[in-house]
Parts: structure tokens; sequence; C-alpha cells
């Protein structure tokens, strides 16, 4: 379909576009036509084009703010678009980022309770649960959005918490927690614009609406993402929706930049210590929620956001990546994408009670093993990716076994008997590296054990993996 001609348009302050243009002209016609602007006294001095993304809608390029304009029918909308542009840091919007989807979550492996994985290979939390604890080797703090656009758009929150943040953070630890590299260095991050992207692509939208979150886990497992220095971000949505064309066969860093496996947990079924145990251990919790009023530049009570006099609406993702028992009653230390300038560099202390109370879905995950150990799992496929049984354990009703593989592959169930006793199959159906997985198993004696595997190579393959190994 041919795109109409490059078209001239005017503004003034009350009414930032005008533009004579056919309802009959179908919408498609217009994605990504440029629009010459004139007279835009509102607009920043270095804003001379707008790139039409729907009907309706305009993203501005250079100032990076999107602007509603159009038809008779949003003369509302385009009377409040100028005030858009000039309000304050405090009276921002937020747009809402995060589908903040139960279904996607109930769907994807379930965290273990922390309590259980004491002595597994893979999971290295201190021997005493410490008052305080901030991860160490943090992120940089990322910007999704830029003023006088509200911080929260273009939507890729959960881009930036869930794919960039926790599959970053991730990434830059070993199987044992220790550090691999410096994760201050852009080459070193995986990219939330193509992230982003990438998502869209899956979810058959476009910017700058936001998305899931799982789709982001899950592919940084499958086959990573570029490097933040490789694919950059940006606020210009043009950028943003055609960042995913740039295929990973370009980005040889793209597979150094994966993790082994994740988890999640609606955090209304969990509790405070739940949290601070996988933090203690050096795991980044990644979380989804409704937004409080006034987020953009938000009040503190003795140091502490609580939210007081706030309501709630929308969704948003971002990274919990620290506690404190003392810090105002008690606080988890959370890192948004609002840039720097928001909160203390671009983190905030959340309390306790306020942070459980009205966030829903979080997730963790694991790293990759880079020397698989243990015992060895055979594989029926040839050339199927080698696996083992780093560790195991046999706790009251479960069977908990520590798995690592060479590649990724996707576990559709694993399987584990006892002899001569009980039998139980775990349904995981995700993609999977390395990590530590729970198995329904009854009784709570050891001893030999038969696992079975049932997966896919990354190909295709059918590669089911069989081996014995001991339950203490």
């Amino acid at each position: 379909m041919m795109k109409p001609a490059l078209r001239q348009a005017r503004g003034d302050e009350t009414t930032p576009f005008t533009l004579s243009l056919s309802k009959r002209e179908p919408v498609e016609a217009w994605k990504g036509t440029l629009l010459k602007l004139r007279n835009f006294p509102h607009l920043p001095a270095d804003t001379s084009e707008v790139r039409m993304i729907r009907r309706g809608r305009f993203l501005v390029a250079g100032a990076g703010a999107v602007l509603a304009c159009g038809f008779e029918a949003e003369a509302q909308q385009r009377r409040h678009a100028s005030r858009l542009v000039a309000s304050s840091l405090a009276n921002q919007p937020l747009d809402p980022g995060s589908d903040v989807n139960v279904a996607e979550f109930e769907a994807s492996p379930a965290a273990i309770s922390p309590d259980l994985l004491a002595g597994l290979p893979g999971w290295n939390a201190p021997k005493t649960q410490r008052p305080h604890h901030t991860l160490p080797d943090l992120l940089p703090v990322t910007q999704q959005g830029t003023v006088p656009k509200p911080l929260g758009s273009p939507g890729s929150c959960e881009a930036q918490s869930f794919g960039h943040g926790l599959c970053g953070y991730t990434a830059s630890r070993t199987w044992n927690g220790a550090k691999r590299w410096d994760q201050t260095d852009p080459a070193n991050t995986p990219s939330a614009a193509w992230l982003y992207s990438y998502a869209h692509s899956q979810e058959h939208r476009s910017c700058p609406t936001g998305s899931g979150a799982v789709v982001y886990l899950q592919q940084m497992i499958r086959d990573g993402a570029p490097s933040q220095k490789s694919v950059p971000y940006t606020t210009v949505c043009a950028t943003l929706d055609s960042d995913y064309e740039k295929p990973l066969s370009r980005f040889p860093e793209a597979k150094g930049l994966r993790i082994g496996s994740f988890a999640t947990f609606e955090l209304a079924k969990v509790d405070v210590d739940f949290l601070k145990a996988y933090l203690a251990a050096g795991h980044a919790i990644a979380f989804s929620g409704p937004v409080a009023s006034g987020y953009a530049a938000p009040k503190l009570t003795n140091g502490v956001f609580t939210a007081a006099g706030c309501t709630w609406k929308g969704g948003h993702g971002q990274v919990i990546v620290g506690y404190d028992d003392a810090k105002g009653g008690g606080a988890f230390l959370v890192q948004n994408s609002f840039g720097t300038q928001w909160g203390a560099g671009g983190r905030l202390w959340w309390a306790y009670d306020t942070l459980m109370q009205h966030q829903k879905l979080a997730a963790i995950a694991f790293p990759r093993a880079t020397a698989l150990t243990g015992t060895a799992l055979h594989a029926a496929a040839s050339g199927a990716p080698r696996g083992t049984v780093a560790g195991a354990k046999r706790v009251a009703g479960h069977a908990l076994l520590a798995l690592q593989f060479a590649d990724t592959v996707e576990i559709a169930s694993i399987s584990a008997s006892v002899a001569n006793g009980p039998k139980g199959t775990l349904t995981y159906n995700a993609p999977f590296a390395a990590g530590i997985v729970q198995i329904p198993l009854s009784g709570s004696a050891g001893g030999s054990c038969s696992v079975t595997v049932a997966a896919t190579t990354l190909s295709g393959t059918s590669a089911a993996y069989t081996g014995t190994i001991q339950l203490s």
C-alpha cells in the first residue's frame, strides 16, 4: 500500500496539530508517515518533524513527547495535549506499561519456597538471615521516557524490569553467585529496546503500548538479546518498532547474555521473608502491579514510600534489589526505570506492607552454569545438549533437583521415581538451561531415584533424558 505524500501541519498553543486528513484513508497508509512541523511555539526548538504511528497519534522526533491530534472527535484530547508538554514532573501521567497478567504467571514455573532450598547447588544463601542486604554490583538505572513526555512512556517498563533488569543482573552472576563481568558496561547487559520490540512482535502490538512480562524471561533463556551497546535505548517509537528487524544472527554476544531459568509467584501468596530470602541469596526480583498516583515524584515518610493517600491504577514493572528491616520500619529497595533524577538516584525504598499489599506478580531467575557438574543424564537423541543433576534432596512430599544443561532445552515435564516407591511428575512447559525444580513426590525417605526429563532441543528435536541419582 502506498503511503500518502508528505504533508504540512500547523499548530498553536491550544491546538497542537491541525491537519486535513480524510477519515476514509486507511490507518495503515499513515503509519510511519513523516509530517513537517510549522508554527509550534509550545514545542522545543529542536523538534522538526513527527511520525504518525496510528490515526490520531503522532510521535514527536527530537522532543520525545507523544501528543494527541487529528479529528473533531478528539478535540478535547487536543486541547490537553499542549498542557502535557508543559506539565510538571509531579503531575505527569504514567502510561500503563505492564499487563499485570495473572494468567501468564500462573502458566509459568512456580518459585520454590526458599526454606526448602538450603544445601542445593545454585542456592547461595548465607547461613544466617541478615537484617539488611543490597545486591552487589547493581546495573545502572535506565530511563524509559523523557520529560515532557510521561516518564512511563513508551511503555517499556516490563522490558526494562523483567528483561534488562532481572535478566541483565542474573546474567552478570555465575552459578555460584560470583560476579561474572562488569555489569556497568553496556556491552554486558541486554538491550531493553530490542526486547521491547521483540515482545511487541510476539504480541502483535506497537510502541508506545505496554507488554506482558514472561515473554522476556523466555527469550532470555532461549536465544538472549543483543547488548545495550549494540542496540541502545531510545524513546522514539519509530525506532523501537523496528529494532526487532535486526536479527540475532548479527549479534554474537546475544547467547552470552542468556540466563538459566526463571520462576514466578504472586505476592499475595507469599510473605516478606520469602522475598528477603531470595534477595539474601543473590537474586533480584522483578515485579508488576498498579501505579500509585503521584509516583513520578513520590512523597516519602521517614525516607520510605508508603503511598499514603494514593490511588492505584494501570500497571508498571520494577525490580527489587535490596531490603532493610530498620528502614522506616522495614522496606525494600526498588530500582525503577525513570532515570537517575527520580527517587534517590533512580531507586526508592518501599515499605514492606505497601509493596506486599499493592503489587501483584513477581519473578526470580537463576544464572546459567558454564561448567556442568554432578550426575550425567543420558539423552536419547544424538546431538542433544548434555545434561546433569548437580544436586538433589528429598523433603516431605517433594524431590528437589538442581539441573544443568549445556544449552537451552524446552522442558515439558520432569519425573522422579524412587526404587520400589512413589513416582511424581512436574509439568514444566518452559525453556530451561540451569536452575532448581521441585517435583511432587510422596513420602520423605531418600535413596536411589530414577529421573526422566521430557524435553526438546531448540531445533525441535525430541530429547528425553534419563538418569539415576541419590536423594539425600
